[in-house]
């Protein structure tokens, strides 16, 4: 496939609504709607002012730094996701804007040693993300380390003991990469990330790229199992629009069939104290929740939430422990870790108590 600095533009014209004129309506509008594209889109150009050719160095030296900290975390049992492979796949001299590394460690053993060894190098935990799927119990941890320059944002690693929560509801979650998922990962990532944002220029010549370089039969056994069809129809009605990338057949029944399962899931979920919680907790994240619907949040409580399946926003505090141990008295709960002790909430806010517990 060929793919060209005005696919790209093409590309952000499709996501943003609008057809920049020229160059100078391209950065404009790229800065303004797509940040994440504009890196991509400058080294295609390759023709640059100053100011551009600095901001494409910079984000060079940060493509550069990952590549020797995915080096150092190499191992068969640490998975990366998207990032680096996906930059890959682009043409040589383009960059593919990276704000963090993400992997997935199933083994809990090796997902603290690995959260250690971060620590041990002076990363900082930013944050954790917990829920039961199954009741067992899942993580995610996030990890920063300062730029050299303090007007450049943070490296960023993500750990997380699941592929994807699925959207807490209608999608099932991925807990470990089985043989029929594997070849790929990338793109079903691409379409998991649909249930938190719309689709950006930078998703579509990623999911060109990715659709090119799987089997088809494959992508097909992933968007069954997943009952991801519906998000791969806008996916390939947006890269037609493009006119990017390779023509995609999505065959309407097997969207109908995949929509007809999500309801159905979607409304025995629903039936629950949980699933309402959950439906609730989602349009948090998504778009904010009145006062109303933060004080259902507050009111479950973050022990009970963990218990049902929300998910419960960690914020790292002083506390180690050999192993992982959910604790908790009067209305706090906690997640001990070999890497630090996690207060938990389910909502926006930890209760008032907490800062008292510090």
């Amino acid at each position: 496939m060929e793919i060209d600095a005005d696919a790209l533009v093409r590309a952000l014209a499709v996501c943003c609504g609008e057809e920049p004129a020229d160059r100078a309506e391209a950065v404009w509008l790229a800065r303004k709607k797509q940040p994440s594209f504009l890196a991509t889109l400058c080294s295609a150009w390759g023709e640059l002012n100053d100011g551009l050719a600095f901001e494409l160095a910079a984000q060079r030296e940060r493509v550069g730094f990952y590549r020797v900290l995915a080096a150092s975390l190499d191992s068969p049992e640490v998975i990366p996701l998207k990032g680096l492979e996906v930059g890959r796949l682009h043409p040589d001299g383009w960059v593919r804007y990276m704000n963090d590394l993400d992997y997935h460690v199933a083994e809990p053993e090796l997902l603290w040693e690995v959260a250690a060894s971060l620590v041990g190098r002076d990363w900082s935990l930013d944050s954790g993300t917990f829920t039961r799927v199954n009741n067992s119990l899942q993580v995610m941890l996030s990890f920063r380390l300062p730029h050299p320059d303090r007007y450049q944002l943070p490296y960023g690693v993500e750990l997380a003991s699941y592929v994807s929560l699925g959207d807490l509801g209608a999608v099932p979650p991925v807990l470990a990469l089985t043989p029929d998922l594997a070849p790929v990962k990338n793109l079903m990532m691409l379409l998991f990330e649909r249930f938190e944002q719309p689709f950006r220029a930078r998703d579509l010549v990623d999911g060109a790229l990715l659709v090119e370089a799987a089997r088809a039969a494959d992508v097909e056994r992933m968007l069954d199992r997943l009952d991801l069809w519906p998000e791969y129809a806008e996916l390939a009605s947006l890269l037609a629009r493009a006119e990017l990338g390779p023509s995609l057949e999505v065959p309407r029944d097997a969207v109908a069939r995949a929509r007809r399962r999500r309801a159905g899931r979607a409304v025995r979920s629903s039936l629950s104290a949980a699933g309402l919680a959950r439906r609730a907790q989602q349009r948090m994240v998504e778009r904010g929740l009145p006062a109303a619907g933060r004080k259902v949040l507050e009111r479950v409580g973050a022990r009970w939430a963990l218990d049902s399946g929300l998910l419960c926003f960690g914020l790292p505090v002083d506390g180690r422990s050999e192993r992982v141990r959910v604790g908790g008295r009067d209305d706090l709960t906690w997640v001990d870790t070999p890497v630090g002790r996690f207060l938990l909430t389910p909502g926006d806010e930890l209760p008032s108590s907490a800062e008292e517990f510090v």
